[in-house]
């Protein structure tokens, strides 16, 4: 499949020079991602704090130290990069 042919449905012929359809599918793309990238960023900061706060300690009660290191990222001290 060629590339020109991926992008037919969005920068059709008769939208030209300007083609409104095609950018504004873009710019929609665009604006979903950032808006998923923010929502992703603030839950991380979040958790760190709800984590932090010491209101995921109730996932280690009743565990064994070899079992509360298999919890991987859902283990209390486990902090989420931002």
């Amino acid at each position: 499949m060629k590339a020109n042919s991926l992008y037919r449905w969005t920068y059709i012929q008769w939208d030209a020079p300007k083609y409104p359809t095609g950018h504004s599918i873009n710019i929609g793309g665009q604006l979903g991602t950032f808006c998923l990238a923010i929502f992703g960023i603030l839950y991380c900061v979040r958790e760190n704090r709800v984590r932090a706060a010491g209101k995921r300690d109730h996932r280690l009660e009743g565990l064994s130290e070899h079992e509360q290191m298999k919890l991987g990222y859902l283990h209390p001290r486990f902090k989420y990069w931002t």
